[in-house]
């Protein structure tokens, strides 16, 4: 809770800028000087005021004063050189540093896109010839020149796309439809097939696209207005369809459900009568929304033929058996400012987005004049094409150091390069030579690109800085108060006990008075308990006592409850006089009550106990203040005030 208030607090106070050459000190703490830049900035950015007083500085002085004696004094103590320290810090930055490594406007594209195409549904064919990961080049060149080949012959009208399709694809499943996979929407295919497939007007070839299943042509039979998702409830009767007569029998019984849905009978309760989706039965059929391409299609048609909500179908069947849906709701794509959050937290999670990462690196690789070398790749590569495409762990650890790449000037070796794959690859079989490129090779200079990216933010954007300045300092500060305030105060216990012993008078009890409340059953009882109330009163009847005499018949007759009340604390039932005395009955709330005041206690100090929160908070006050005056002391204090004052507007 302390850190969260601290963190606030030094967002308001933390150093966020380096001094300019031309800066005049405006303080000095110790043997550290403060630019009039610095505490200008800060200053600025806690002053909601449009003009600065001599006020509002000197009541800001005092206060980054001590700040600055505090993060000095932590500095001082090495506290910023702890591993602890560091590794918070750390954490922290990296928190800090990722918006500023996104490619905005390649994530803003993706966003916008995929929201258009979310509107349409595309009736897609293709035409696939496979390739894998690891194929060697020549192979992954016949497939495209296959592919190239099938698409000359479409353009030349030798062929139709079904023709080609069912003559020449290897997607076995589409090819007997002459490439037909149905319609799709966004997000449901392959990022590079959805970006040709979505470019395509109806009829129109594709151009050869590349995927990580081959080389594909695409063709667009129809564009529709996307159908969004669908909400329903289903009656299921299952039915083997190759076995006829069990079809016709399942039919029947479908048939009468129909049936008594027709006379009006409630279709939660045909559902609870015939359906054999025992997992939905009990929820009156109902399944969670779905989109295209989800259910069987003969289902998919059905559902999204009802029009109105409540409206149901005849009996249909499909593989699994027969059903008999309800719509409960449709759902259109929302507006793009009702949906954008949800959608960019869909893309987050998908492999496309990684092609904004990929377009940032290729920026910084403009940005840094990257430049790659070679001759690394063409070590590995020989030895690969002498041994099948295969590398050991030990042929890659005995490779000289070379140069990988270069950035900003710098060269980058193979050295780092090795040590960091060594532990990720097994010593006892090998690895393909292409995977290594792709797992391991060149995500490790985009990681490189990526890391001095994150490492020079403090001199690419000034408020990144500021923020990791604010963190450390709060970090710090808080370490030390814990130390020598926050910490100390709770272990203290004798300092903490000499505290309240010398400040009692600050923690005392008001006039009280000890109240006994006779709450009671009934009339009558409460009759019997004002006439032996003048005893409690007197002390010659305890408060068990009395509640013994009146309950000794029937359990319960009365319920006493006893307390200290003060003025303050406003108590209805002693209103009035503060004194020894019986109050008068008060009927409210079907309640029957009067109160016995027994004692009336002046006015006395809190045991430590009854006030330790308080007096906590306290004895940590007094100790910072103790402690600040050590530090100023320790650390001694100078303030220009000239140069400070220059900053006065009014």
């Amino acid at each position: 809770m302390k850190k969260g208030i601290l963190f606030t607090a030094i967002c308001l106070l933390s150093l966020s800028l380096f001094a300019q050459v031309n800066d005049k000190v405006v303080l000095t703490i110790g043997d550290e000087s403060v630019y009039l830049s610095e505490f200008d900035f800060i200053f600025r950015k806690n002053n909601s005021e449009g003009t600065v007083t001599k006020k509002a500085i000197d009541e800001y002085l005092e206060l980054f004063t001590v700040f600055r004696l505090k993060v000095k004094e932590a500095k001082e103590l090495k506290m910023d050189t702890s591993r602890a320290f560091i590794n918070e810090l750390n954490g922290y930055v990296k928190q800090l540093a990722v918006p500023y490594l996104k490619d905005r406007e390649a994530e803003s594209k993706m966003i916008n896109e995929t929201y258009e195409r979310m509107g349409k549904d595309l009736k897609i064919r293709h035409i696939l010839i496979t390739t894998k990961d690891c194929d060697l080049p020549a192979d992954t060149l016949a497939a495209f020149n296959k592919i190239n080949a099938i698409r000359k012959e479409i353009v030349a009208k030798k062929k139709s796309f079904e023709q080609a399709a069912m003559a020449y694809s290897q997607d076995t499943n589409s090819a007997k439809n002459g490439g037909l996979i149905g319609y799709f929407s966004a997000l449901s295919l392959v990022y590079a097939f959805e970006n040709e497939a979505y470019r395509l007007k109806v009829g129109e070839l594709s151009r050869i696209v590349r995927t990580n299943y081959g080389y594909h042509l695409i063709q667009i039979d129809d564009i529709r207005p996307a159908r969004g998702k669908v909400k329903i409830a289903h009656i299921f009767l299952r039915a083997d369809e190759s076995n006829q007569a069990q079809t016709d029998l399942v039919l029947k019984r479908a048939n009468e459900a129909y049936a008594r849905l027709q006379e009006g009978e409630l279709f939660e309760n045909v559902v609870k009568t015939y359906s054999e989706d025992y997992n939905t039965a009990s929820k009156g059929g109902e399944l969670p929304a779905f989109g295209i391409n989800q259910m069987v299609t003969e289902f998919e048609e059905a559902a999204f033929s009802l029009q109105k909500p409540g409206d149901y179908s005849k009996p249909f069947q499909t593989k699994y058996g027969f059903h008999i849906i309800k719509l409960i709701e449709k759902s259109t794509r929302p507006s793009f400012d009702d949906y954008k959050t949800e959608l960019t937290k869909t893309l987050q999670k998908q492999k496309r987005w990684e092609e904004t990462r990929q377009s940032l690196i290729a920026k910084l690789k403009k940005e840094y004049n990257f430049i790659e070398d070679k001759t690394f790749l063409k070590l590995i590569e020989q030895e690969a094409n002498r041994n099948n495409q295969k590398l050991t762990r030990d042929f890659i650890m005995s490779l000289p150091d070379v140069k990988l790449f270069e950035m900003k000037g710098v060269s980058y070796t193979s050295k780092d390069f090795i040590e960091n794959m060594s532990g990720k690859i097994a010593s006892d079989r090998p690895i393909e030579f292409c995977l290594l490129k792709k797992n391991y090779y060149y995500p490790y200079i985009d990681t490189k690109i990526m890391d001095y990216k994150e490492e020079n933010l403090p001199n690419e954007f000034v408020d990144f800085k500021m923020l990791v300045n604010e963190y450390r300092d709060g970090i710090l500060l808080f370490n030390l108060m814990d130390l020598m305030v926050w910490g100390k105060s709770m272990k203290d216990t004798v300092g903490l006990k000499a505290f309240h012993d010398l400040n009692k008078q600050q923690y005392m009890w008001p006039e009280r008075a000890r109240v006994i409340t006779v709450d009671c059953k009934d009339d009558k009882v409460e009759a019997e308990a004002r006439k032996l109330a003048p005893q409690l009163l007197s002390g010659k009847l305890s408060k068990d006592a009395f509640a013994a005499k009146l309950n000794k018949k029937v359990k319960d007759n009365v319920i006493l409850l006893d307390g200290l009340y003060s003025r303050e604390d406003k108590y209805a039932l002693i209103d009035g006089t503060f004194e020894k005395r019986i109050g008068e009955t008060v009927r409210k709330d079907n309640k029957i009550r009067f109160a016995v005041i027994t004692e009336i206690l002046s006015p006395q100090p809190k045991s430590l106990k009854e006030t330790k929160g308080v007096v906590i908070s306290d004895y940590q006050a007094y100790l910072e203040q103790d402690w600040v005056r050590e530090l100023r002391k320790k650390y001694p204090v100078s303030v220009n005030y000239d140069v400070l004052y220059s900053l006065i507007s009014k």
